[in-house]
């Protein structure tokens, strides 16, 4: 990868840290819902055009609806978990400190994003060996992606219907663009992405009632998104065996558990 596109990766996810900060350090009063919802919908719109220009402009299909939305959904539910957990304006200096250094983590994971993706788009024109990395770090951007769209939405406390469409919508497009880069085959990808979405919607709503410690919350969807693609993974290769299956039961039951006796 040459320097010049180095360089628009660092530009833009350092603008997208910065800006975050910067908005959050400086707010006069609390934003509202709806306020939130468009600074995160800024940063997805920032990272789509900026993923366009690093990427000097491949334009295909897989590019435009799969790859960078991915890192775009994944920029906004960043910004939509700082705004909601930081949501108060601060008013004690090391809350300021603790949101620098979360951000400086935001800024690392966002250009690591911007690699992942520069890696999938290059390999749609010509074939690379960095794409086993990208879909490890496809993987883990899910999970995290998962885990913040659902402190968001359920700290967002909108209409509980409304809550459960955005899960489920949000869940299955998650699922399916981490799973499409896999190269399933058309069945193994529709029924993955069906089963694996409604399960982590059905866990959500299991643990919903529990308390509002919505970062607990978020664990049991997470972990049932970790669990579920590892097994549709270990089925695709033919690996699967039952100790597999008794470690996610295990890692289900851990986040459950730790939902009812802390939340």
């Amino acid at each position: 990868m040459d320097q010049t596109k180095r360089g628009k990766m660092i530009f833009i996810a350092g603008l997208i840290a910065i800006g975050s900060f910067l908005l959050k350090l400086f707010q006069v009063e609390e934003h509202t819902i709806l306020q939130i919802y468009l600074i995160a919908l800024g940063g997805f719109v920032l990272t789509y055009a900026g993923t366009l220009w690093f990427s000097n402009f491949i334009l295909n299909k897989r590019v435009l609806l799969n790859i960078i939305p991915q890192g775009a959904l994944f920029i906004f539910s960043e910004i939509l978990f700082i705004e909601l957990f930081f949501f108060s304006k601060f008013v004690r200096i090391y809350e300021a400190v603790l949101l620098f250094i979360f951000l400086i983590v935001f800024f690392a994971s966002s250009y690591v994003t911007f690699l992942m993706m520069n890696i999938f788009i290059v390999s749609t024109v010509k074939t690379i060996p960095l794409e086993q990395v990208a879909k490890t770090t496809s993987f883990i951007i899910s999970l995290l992606t998962a885990y913040f769209l659902t402190f968001g939405l359920l700290a967002s406390g909108l209409n509980v219907f409304l809550i459960i469409a955005l899960l489920a919508g949000f869940y299955g497009l998650v699922v399916y663009m981490h799973l499409s880069h896999l190269r399933l085959t058309a069945v193994f990808l529709r029924s993955g992405t069906v089963l694996t979405a409604f399960s982590m919607l059905v866990s959500t709503l299991g643990v919903f009632l529990v308390g509002n410690r919505y970062e607990l919350v978020a664990l049991v969807p997470t972990a049932v998104m970790f669990s579920c693609i590892s097994i549709i993974i270990n089925l695709v290769d033919k690996k699967l065996r039952f100790s597999h299956i008794l470690e996610h039961i295990l890692i289900f039951a851990a986040t459950v558990l730790t939902n009812v006796f802390l939340n």
